[in-house]
């Protein structure tokens, strides 16, 4: 689960970088 919560925080972030259409 605490990976889990990682994975997505890193994600966000990644998001936010590079905004995909």
């Amino acid at each position: 689960y605490f990976l889990n919560v990682i994975f997505n925080i890193l994600n966000k972030k990644i998001y936010n970088y590079f905004p995909y259409p």
